[in-house]
Order: C-alpha cells, then sequence, then structure tokens
C-alpha cells in the first residue's frame, strides 16, 4: 500500500471509532434524558392531584386520608402514582380513565386535572 492509502484507511478507521463512541454516548444520553423526563412527569402529576386534593378539602371541609398507588402506563413508559384519597372519598383526581366498551379517545379525555 502507497502511504496516501494508509493514511485514508486510518482516516476511515478514526472516523468509524469516533462514529461509533458518539452512537453509543447518544444512546445514553436519550436513556437519561427518558428517565429525568419521566420522573418529572411523575412527580408533576402526583403534585397536580395532591394540590386538587387540597382545593377539594377546603371547599368540601373534607381531610385527607393518605394515598392508593395506581400506575399510569404512557409513551415514556409506566408512571407509578400516588393518588389521594379523602375521608368522604368522593374526591375523584379526573386522571385515569373509567374502561369501558366503548372505542378509544384522544388522550385529552383521559387527562383531566
Amino acid at each position: 500500500m502507497k502511504n496516501k492509502e494508509i493514511m485514508e484507511e486510518m482516516v476511515k478507521e478514526a472516523i468509524k471509532e469516533k462514529v461509533a463512541e458518539i452512537l453509543g454516548n447518544w444512546k445514553e444520553l436519550k436513556n437519561f434524558v427518558g428517565k429525568s423526563i419521566k420522573e418529572i412527569l411523575e412527580a408533576l402529576v402526583n403534585e397536580l392531584m395532591l394540590d386538587k386534593r387540597k382545593i377539594f378539602n377546603q371547599q368540601n371541609g373534607d381531610v385527607g386520608n393518605g394515598f392508593y398507588l395506581r400506575g399510569l402506563q404512557t409513551a415514556l413508559g409506566k408512571l407509578n402514582l400516588e393518588v389521594p384519597r379523602t375521608e368522604s372519598t368522593t374526591l375523584n383526581p379526573h386522571f385515569f380513565h373509567r374502561p369501558t366498551k366503548e372505542p378509544m379517545r384522544p388522550m385529552t379525555n383521559y387527562l383531566l386535572l
């Protein structure tokens, strides 16, 4: 091989290695960001439901009575939510769709906070 050909091979190999390195890090970064967004969304939804219970309690003279766990499947994965309860049990966070035999509606109908 001539020096030029050797140099071209070395450059090609270096480019392949760099692309593999970048793509490997990209996948790790993508997983990290996705996990972080999921955790933020989970915390936000839990906080919104807790705020809704606080307002409900003030308007209805009710008190909080703990939480129950509920999973919500999203494009980011399953969210583990703590749904607040009240003493009167009439609080409905309007967050979960009640299963029906109707065809699926747009997600905006399910997420009514």
